[in-house]
């Protein structure tokens, strides 16, 4: 993957991590901690930089990114906060109070961040 994409200069990412609700599994004080547990772990999402490379943890779409507080509807993003839109390079490209447009936009792979909170954005 490093001398076919990364050394060309695309971006990879690699694996999907998440941190699922166990609803159902756990109960009482042992859910409460899961909860508290899993918030923490979506707040901690951010850019690894090294060198010219730059890593991302994804939030892959089962584990309910509306549910975060950011989320995609149709060619916008919506948050309760302050967005900002990030290509894969980690280079600034919008900005918005709650609301962001995605139209105009390259093909590609962006990030949203909103709170603490990240969203992969995959425009086609």
């Amino acid at each position: 993957m490093k001398t076919n994409y990364v050394d060309k200069g695309v971006p990879v990412i690699i694996g999907e991590f998440g941190a699922n609700d166990r609803v159902g599994v756990l109960s009482g004080s042992n859910y409460d901690r899961h909860r508290k547990g899993r918030l923490e772990y979506y707040q901690s999402f951010n850019f690894v930089k090294g060198g010219s490379t730059t890593a991302l943890r994804s939030v892959p779409a089962k584990n309910h990114a509306a549910n975060i507080g950011l989320r995609r509807d149709g060619v916008r993003l919506l948050a309760n906060g302050a967005i900002k839109l990030f290509d894969m390079n980690g280079n600034l490209v919008r900005r918005g109070k709650s609301e962001v447009s995605l139209q105009g936009l390259h093909q590609g792979v962006y990030v949203a961040k909103s709170d603490g909170k990240w969203l992969k954005v995959n425009l086609r």
